[in-house]
């Protein structure tokens, strides 16, 4: 009797097992859902899209070269909304929430994220990722001079590594 218990158990486990998965998987969703990730998607888009404008301005770009780059920035945005589009994103998202947090301390996120203070912190997010990147770009722009030197002086070691 114990044996047929224990068979029937196993047996039963991996349709728990699944069962449990999908609520996890669909619990990691509603959260998704809520802090709007597929809209802070679109932030990063606007965020690269900057930094390519940016960094074309930095590099001396000219308005008379304006449509050769607009053609190829173009072409770079489109490709980037496709791979980081919400239907590619959301599977390996969920998969990373699944990983690293447990069902029930999603569900305690999701229900912060449902106060005052965490749907400020939803509406605050885009913004901050933006304001975030920019001051990461600044911090990195005054840099450029001495990692320019120091790209130059790898490039020269590097010469003279060759030409022995």
């Amino acid at each position: 009797m114990r044996t047929l218990f224990l068979a029937a158990v196993l047996a039963l486990s991996p349709a728990v097992v699944r069962a449990d998965d999908a609520s996890h998987r669909a619990a990691a969703e509603e959260l998704m859902r809520t802090l709007n990730v597929d809209q802070m998607m679109n932030t990063y888009m606007k965020i690269f899209d900057e930094s390519m404008k940016k960094g074309f301005r930095q590099a001396g770009g000219t308005e008379e070269y304006q449509p050769i780059f607009d053609k190829y920035a173009a072409q770079m945005t489109a490709l980037m909304q496709e791979a980081l589009s919400w239907e590619n994103f959301k599977e390996p998202m969920i998969d990373l929430y699944v990983e690293s947090f447990s069902e029930q301390e999603i569900v305690e996120i999701h229900g912060f994220y449902q106060t005052p203070v965490g749907m400020k912190a939803i509406a605050e997010m885009p913004r901050m990722m933006q304001a975030g990147a920019k001051i990461g770009q600044d911090l990195v722009q005054g840099l450029m001079p001495r990692i320019q030197e120091i790209s130059e002086a790898m490039v020269g070691e590097l010469r003279e590594a060759k030409e022995r």
